[in-house]
């Protein structure tokens, strides 16, 4: 029995150990935290008379969990209410053949205007007998039908395509998330004309920068969505009907026509011809730049190549032919002969 007492006794030290080692670690984090520090969470700055201080530190962290949590809220109170206006970002793209592409052009942006519509950017390149346009308007949601309607009455559409891009959230999203900042950012500014000590004023004017920089951002973002959801962004692409490089057609790969497989035999023969022709203006185009680089070059090599040519014409020079020693070597023999018959001849008179 006093052994059951005894181990009872020694867990219920050791959890209350451990329960008074927890709470000195909060203690400690607390203490420890940036903010804390500032604004004098140690019990020395509250005795000196920093109750101010302290109240002030906690003002901070209620407005910065405001700020976390205040647009966790605001979302679930959107979401309660009735279903938002759908935002959506609508792109058209139109490749047309016409007979004139300027005059075409130039038709579509009058009809444009009077839909509400503006042109947006145009890229006109005229050649000997063809003209091209490449051009961007922009049109009203609820009229780009009639303008792609309009635009096929005056000319041929080889190719045509409308996206469209759901942007509700992430617009709703943004404009919760300015409110939130909003209000924070006049909390903080209420706060910054109480701060007292250095460390506040820093603290809170970075704060205050921070969240403006974020604000900024936000509408900046928001601005470019209301843009691209309030008008409708065509993408023009006009050739005229005697261009050598015709409209690529969108075409059905599963069987192909006598009229595509001509349509094809046609574009690709003129393709490669493009590409042989290119390639060679790119390579003149390298040469010409590369001039002061590879010329002096091949001059230096060139000089080179020729002295040392000429010091081996010297050096074989000086060589004797083949010729030349088959005609020394009889008269070495000869020389050799008369001089052993001199030898022998002496030795005879010396007898």
């Amino acid at each position: 029995m006093k052994k059951l007492i005894t181990v009872i006794l020694i867990i219920t030290f050791i959890f209350v150990l451990a329960g008074c080692g927890a709470n000195f670690e909060v203690d400690s984090a607390n203490a420890s935290s940036p903010l804390a520090q500032m604004n004098g969470y140690s019990s020395v700055n509250r005795s000196a008379g920093g109750e101010s201080a302290t109240v002030l530190a906690d003002e901070i962290m209620e407005t910065s969990n405001a700020e976390v949590y205040g647009e966790t809220n605001f979302n679930n109170t959107q979401n309660q209410q009735v279903e938002p206006e759908r935002k959506i970002i609508r792109n058209a793209y139109m490749d047309i053949e016409a007979e004139n592409a300027n005059e075409l052009y130039d038709d579509l942006t009058v009809y444009a205007k009077t839909l509400g519509g503006f042109e947006f950017s145009c890229n006109r390149r005229n050649f000997d007998n063809f003209s091209v346009v490449d051009a961007v308007l922009k049109i009203p949601p609820e009229n780009l039908s009639l303008f792609m309607s309009y635009a096929g009455e005056k000319g041929k559409i080889i190719n045509s395509r409308v996206d469209s891009a759901d942007v509700t959230d992430e617009f709703y999203d943004i404009i919760t998330r300015l409110e939130t900042k909003r209000r924070s950012l006049e909390s903080y500014y209420v706060l910054l004309e109480r701060a007292v000590t250095v460390e506040e004023i820093v603290y809170l004017t970075r704060t205050i920068d921070g969240i403006v920089e974020e604000i900024e951002a936000f509408e900046g973002r928001l601005r470019v969505l209301r843009n691209l959801v309030d008008m409708a962004t065509v993408n023009l692409h006009i050739k005229q009907e005697n261009d050598p490089n015709p409209i690529r057609k969108d075409i059905d790969w599963s069987s192909l026509s006598s009229d595509d497989m001509g349509y094809f035999i046609r574009t690709g023969f003129v393709s490669v011809i493009n590409v042989i022709a290119a390639v060679f203006q790119w390579i003149a185009i390298a040469l010409i730049v590369t001039l002061p680089i590879w010329f002096p070059t091949l001059l230096i090599l060139f000089i080179i190549f020729k002295r040392r040519k000429k010091k081996m014409a010297g050096f074989a020079g000086n060589v004797p032919t083949i010729h030349d020693v088959h005609n020394q070597i009889p008269n070495e023999i000869n020389n050799i002969d008369n001089s052993q018959n001199n030898l022998n001849e002496n030795g005879n008179n010396n007898q």
